[in-house]
């Protein structure tokens, strides 16, 4: 399922927000391979949590640095690999 997602995305050059750390795996999905995946990185997973890791995402000014990369969000950083 998940390589099926993948070649959706791809194709259609979206960008992919998940919590699935197999997604974001580099040696699967090199940086400048796809649009972009975000992985979001919670401890206590919630929803509350998964919104507020995306706010802050939206909110920081290194939203124009993710296309095309892997980018980490957690609750003390955001780190994005090119």
């Amino acid at each position: 399922p998940d390589e099926k997602l993948c070649q959706v995305i791809q194709r259609e050059r979206r960008l992919l927000i998940t919590a699935d750390v197999a997604i974001a795996d580099v040696r699967h999905h090199r940086p400048g391979s796809h649009a972009g995946i975000v992985l979001l990185r919670l401890q206590d997973e919630t929803r509350i949590g998964y919104r507020e890791l995306a706010q802050r995402l939206l909110s920081s000014d290194r939203l124009s640095e993710i296309s095309r990369a892997i980018t980490v969000v957690s609750i003390d950083r955001i780190r994005i690999r090119r």
